[in-house]
């Protein structure tokens, strides 16, 4: 199917406003491009329907298009198979015609109001799960929960790729400083409560929290400190805050080089800790749900994660976190082998798939 017109690769992934988002298309581009090791147009198709009348999903119209366009199609990467944000067409889906990649998808529990965990009302049906890796050429997923699900479910030749958002030290090697100092600055990645699948009772106690966290990192003596919004949602809710600044940033490369450049990042963001982790910037990551954990657990840094739930044990465990900051680049030295190896599976699993289709 290759012609003159190069590679191209239908991409069908979540397209939101949040940019952690675009971090992992950001990456995924870069890497995509270099495991190829030729110009591919990637082709981006929202998930689910954005109301533009673009195709979407795994649908009717979008798998006709692909059908027509594409030298093949990838699935990921994102929360498609816990949050309800994909659109499948099991009909349709038998009359793909080109190779489908599974890539860096995620499943997960979230916690419920008893502390323990519970399956999410919005996630992917589980025939919906066998289905796409049956018509998949391979299935390369996030984490090994999300592996551990997908075997309880009888899929085979399950992979662990975690993120392309490892590869955010690659893409932002050349980044200058930012136009306005950061070295000092300690960057609160914030998320709004709204839009976090919690038990209510935590979604209200959010509020506090960050003042809670801001007055832990004041006592620590930090005195430049920022709420970083990834999204319209979050800037709304950062100007609750009078006694706290913030930073609204809408494109990729200038995010990345807030995270670059920044002391020291508290992150209520799952990408925005990646970022720093990739980087080197000295980050904790604050966590209220499965999919998070299972990343960090998989990567072997959940020692630099604080779980929010258990809230007996949230302010001494940040303040013991923020007391140890100094042994940070020592952890991301002892994970440097893991942090390889995924990066090298990531890549294999991209070349693989670029050989496939020619």
């Amino acid at each position: 199917m290759n012609s003159d017109h190069g590679t191209t690769i239908f991409n069908v992934r979540p397209q939101t406003e949040n940019i952690g988002n675009e971090v992992i298309d950001f990456c995924l581009k870069d890497v995509l491009a270099l495991s190829a090791g030729r110009p591919v147009n990637l082709v981006g198709l929202p998930s689910n329907k954005r109301g533009d009348g673009r195709p979407f999903g795994l649908t009717s119209r979008s798998i006709y298009d692909i059908n027509n366009m594409a030298d093949g199609v990838i699935l990921g990467a994102g929360n498609l198979y816990e949050n309800g944000d994909l659109a499948v067409d099991a009909n349709a889906l038998k009359a793909l015609r080109v190779p489908l990649l599974v890539f860096g998808v995620s499943w997960g529990d979230v916690y419920n109001k008893n502390g323990g965990t519970s399956r999410r009302t919005d996630c992917l049906p589980d025939e919906t799960i066998r289905l796409l890796s049956s018509v998949a050429t391979r299935t390369f997923v996030r984490d090994q929960l999300t592996a551990d699900h997908l075997g309880s479910l009888g899929v085979e030749n399950v992979e662990v790729v975690t993120c392309p958002t490892l590869f955010c030290k690659d893409v932002a090697k050349n980044y200058v400083p930012p136009r306005y100092s950061v070295s000092d600055t300690v960057l609160i990645s914030i998320r709004n409560p709204d839009r976090m699948s919690v038990h209510p009772s935590l979604q209200y106690r959010v509020y506090e929290d960050i003042k809670t966290v801001w007055g832990i990192l004041r006592d620590h003596g930090y005195q430049d400190i920022k709420l970083l919004c990834h999204d319209y949602a979050d800037l709304r809710f950062a100007e609750a805050f009078d006694e706290i600044d913030h930073l609204y940033v809408e494109g990729v490369q200038e995010f990345l080089t807030v995270l670059k450049y920044c002391k020291i990042n508290v992150s209520f963001r799952l990408h925005s800790f990646l970022p720093c982790v990739s980087m080197g910037t000295p980050s904790i990551a604050l966590t209220y749900d499965r999919r998070a954990e299972a990343l960090l657990e998989t990567l072997g840094i959940d020692d630099w994660s604080v779980n929010i739930i258990r809230e007996g044990e949230f302010r001494s465990a940040l303040s013991e976190k923020l007391t140890q900051i100094d042994q940070y680049d020592e952890m991301l030295r002892r994970q440097a082998g893991t942090i390889d190896m995924f990066r090298g599976r990531i890549q294999s699993a991209l070349s693989a798939f670029a050989e496939e289709i020619g």
